[in-house]
This record gives structure tokens, C-alpha cells and sequence, in this order.
């Protein structure tokens, strides 16, 4: 029998990752991203980067669709950044071909199966439309305007995006609230999940 609902499920996430945030935060990738002396080179390269994450982040959780849209969530509607990334690596580079994207289970974002472990990468992976809004401001600031039409991946969902984090909570919570063992997962997927990032990120 479930416990009382867990108050503040994305706070809970929020609280128990923040050190991996930073950490991801604090790698010299993303700190060059906001560099007013950022090339267009070196933006290129960041994003194919962030490509290379999102397509296996994204691909992992298709793979996983019936887990959630058998509980009636939308969620294959959120990953699309890596339609995004590749618009504009497109932009930057019209010869620009993705790598067909292989599953590889030692090349995943986070370790096991079910709705809780979703709801952690997911937690992450949307996570980062808040943070973009800056980025956007910031990257039109830099001096050689590296990212000059080549933005749409750091515009998220435009003027929807706090609408949809809020969406995103009101459906964790009912996914995970009162659920103590499923909220544990998700707190350890989504973990896992700055770790991959961040590993990616620091290839170099």
C-alpha cells in the first residue's frame, strides 16, 4: 500500500542531484558555451556533443514508450531536442549527416528498467530547457555571435517552457507521490544520468 503522497517530488529530485547539476555545470564544455569569446567552430562542436547525448538519451527512452503512455502520459512529445540540435548543426554546416543512432546497453544514460528510472533522465533531460533561456541571452552577447541562427536547440519551448516544467511536475507527482522506493530510482536514474552527460561533455 502506498504512503501518503510525497510532497514536492521535483523538489526531492532537484535536492538529492544538485551537486551532479553542478558538477555538469562547472566542465569546461559548458563553461566555454557562455564564453563572449566563443567561435562559431568551437560552438559547432559543442553541439554536436550535446547531439551526441541527447540521441542516445532520447533513443533509450523511446525504447521505453509503452511504460508511459500506458499510464496515459504524453512524454515522446518532449524528446525532440535532438530534432532541434540537428536544425542547427544543419545551419552551421549544410553537409551535416547524423550517425545512425546503435543501442548499445554500455553506452546508456542510466541502469534498469520501469517508470521510476524514466522519470529520472526525463527529469534531466527536460531540466535543461530552464537553464537555456540564458544561455540564448548569453550567446547572442558573445562577440562573434557563434550562434548567429543556429539557436533553436537553447530556445527550448519558447514562452511555453515554464509551462511545460510545470506540466512535467504535476505528472511526476502523480506518477511517483507517496511512492518512497519508485521516487529512490528515480533520484538514482537521474543521477546516473548527469554522469553520462557529463562523460560525453568531457570527451575530449
Amino acid at each position: 500500500m502506498k504512503t501518503p503522497a510525497i510532497p514536492g517530488v521535483m523538489v526531492r529530485l532537484k535536492q538529492s542531484t544538485a551537486p551532479l547539476h553542478d558538477t555538469l555545470e562547472d566542465l569546461p564544455a559548458m563553461r566555454r558555451l557562455v564564453d563572449p569569446e566563443l567561435t562559431r567552430g568551437d560552438y559547432q562542436e559543442l553541439l554536436r556533443r550535446f547531439h551526441r547525448a541527447n540521441v542516445a538519451c532520447e533513443q533509450h527512452l523511446l525504447g521505453r514508450a509503452p511504460v508511459w503512455e500506458d499510464r496515459g502520459y504524453d512524454w515522446s512529445s518532449r524528446l525532440v531536442k535532438t530534432t532541434w540540435l540537428e536544425a542547427d548543426l544543419r545551419h552551421l554546416d549544410p553537409a551535416f549527416q547524423p550517425t545512425p543512432f546503435i543501442a548499445d546497453p554500455g553506452f546508456a544514460p542510466y541502469a534498469g528498467e520501469g517508470l521510476a528510472r524514466v522519470v529520472g533522465c526525463l527529469y534531466v533531460l527536460e531540466g535543461s530547457t530552464l537553464g537555456s533561456r540564458l544561455i540564448v541571452r548569453l550567446l547572442d552577447q558573445a562577440h562573434r555571435r557563434p550562434a548567429a541562427g543556429a539557436n533553436r536547440f537553447f530556445q527550448g519551448y519558447g514562452p511555453a517552457t515554464g509551462e511545460r516544467w510545470s506540466s512535467l511536475g504535476r505528472d511526476l507527482e502523480a506518477s511517483l507521490g507517496g511512492d518512497e522506493a519508485a521516487l529512490e530510482q528515480a533520484i538514482r536514474a537521474a543521477g546516473e544520468t548527469y554522469q553520462f552527460l557529463g562523460k560525453i561533455l568531457a570527451d575530449p
